[in-house]
């Protein structure tokens, strides 16, 4: 809003220039200003571009950082359902193996049992070896393994039948126990294979984690980088809409002087255009013109214009004004001066007589005297004299004579 402002007051300030400054120089001024308030809003348009690129940038960072975020969230809600469960694999874990040591040592036991039991038996059997007949002894040296004898047992003494069932009896818990263990020792494998895919993945959900956590990190250091972007264009803008502000007020300044300028000279040449300070129809040349000149053999600076003519000729107001002087002067003789406004006055000398006197106002054209020989001159002239703000200048420009 306030660069929209500035811009307003630009396009004010040129346009005013533009009708008030004339000729070539005008618009070499006009064509410079121009220019110098392109280029504020060539910067200007730059800053803002680079302003928005940062605020997008922003605003990328945001959304970026946000996804990232939400995404860390559920890596590590992740890793820590993963942790969980991996905790929960090693207890049971611990437990299969309390479990396996447990069935490990029935084993022993057992096994320990089988072999008391089967000392027995063969004890028995020396012991029966002794007292049974030759043939009984056949029977028993005759079988191939302890299964063998069991099984051609049947015609053996009855009193090896206990034996019999005691030691089948703990061959068979002896079986139930080697496969209680291969089961737990298969899901002891299950579980370790569990407990390593639930170290494996939260291994890998850490090492992602560790990606995003590094990616947020880099968001905030290009966050920083593109807050302190704006911020340095956004003091720069503040900067060039300073100097833009203090131009334009230059310009308008001198916008201002210039038309007091103009106005002074309007009123100028409104007074130079307002009349002649001799009668209407006499002759009259000029004897001596403005600035330096011989007289006599010496140089001197005539302050004004003289114009020659005939004794009498009336002497006229050149505009209307205020009568400043009018006295007697060694040099000018008598002579008037009248205040026509706007810094402009006129001097009128070497009158035989003077008809107004000081604080009167005259219109223009208005007699105030006659062509005469007071002061110091040589020959009947008016002596014509043009000042701009208590300065001399040339009256030929505003006599319409070169």
């Amino acid at each position: 809003m306030k660069r929209n402002k500035i811009i307003r007051t630009a396009a004010l300030v040129l346009s005013a220039v533009t009708v008030l400054l004339a000729g070539s120089s005008s618009a070499a001024s006009q064509n410079a200003t121009d220019a110098t308030v392109k280029s504020y809003e060539d910067q200007l348009a730059e800053i803002a571009w680079k302003k928005q690129q940062a605020l997008t940038e922003l605003g990328n960072i945001d959304s970026d950082r946000t996804s990232t975020y939400n995404d860390a969230l559920k890596l590590d809600e992740i890793i820590q359902l993963n942790e969980q469960q991996k905790s929960l694999v090693e207890n049971q874990l611990d437990t299969i193996n309390t479990q396996i040591d447990e069935k490990k040592a029935h084993i022993a036991e057992t096994e320990g049992k089988i072999q008391v039991q089967e000392q027995a038996f063969l004890d028995r059997m020396v012991a029966n070896y002794m007292d049974e007949e030759v043939e009984y002894m056949e029977l028993i040296l005759g079988s191939v393994d302890l299964v063998d004898f069991l099984t051609r047992l049947d015609s053996v003494n009855a009193i090896l039948e206990y034996d019999r069932k005691v030691i089948k009896e703990l061959e068979k818990n002896h079986a139930s126990l080697l496969a209680d263990q291969k089961m737990l020792e298969e899901a002891q494998a299950t579980q370790v294979q569990r407990a390593n895919e639930y170290a494996q993945t939260i291994q890998e959900t850490q090492v992602a984690l560790k990606q995003k956590e590094d990616y947020m990190n880099q968001l905030y250091k290009q966050e920083a980088t593109w807050v302190a972007e704006y911020t340095y264009q956004k003091e720069l803008e503040n900067e060039i809409n300073a100097e833009l502000e203090r131009y334009l007020w230059e310009l308008a300044e001198k916008q201002r002087k210039l038309e007091e300028q103009q106005k002074l000279e309007a009123q100028k040449y409104q007074a130079a255009k307002s009349g002649w300070p001799l009668e209407a129809g006499v002759y009259w040349y000029v004897s001596s013109w403005f600035g330096w000149r011989d007289l006599y053999g010496v140089k001197d600076y005539h302050l004004g214009i003289d114009l020659a003519c005939a004794n009498g000729t009336d002497v006229l107001a050149f505009n209307s004004g205020t009568v400043l002087k009018s006295e007697y002067h060694w040099s000018y003789g008598n002579y008037v001066l009248i205040d026509h406004g706007g810094g402009i006055a006129t001097l009128y000398a070497h009158l035989s007589d003077r008809w107004v006197s000081a604080g009167e106002t005259v219109a223009s054209g208005q007699q105030i005297g006659n062509v005469g020989l007071t002061g110091t001159t040589f020959g009947y002239h008016l002596h014509f004299e043009v000042r701009e703000n208590g300065s001399v200048t040339d009256p030929a420009p505003y006599l319409g004579i070169y």
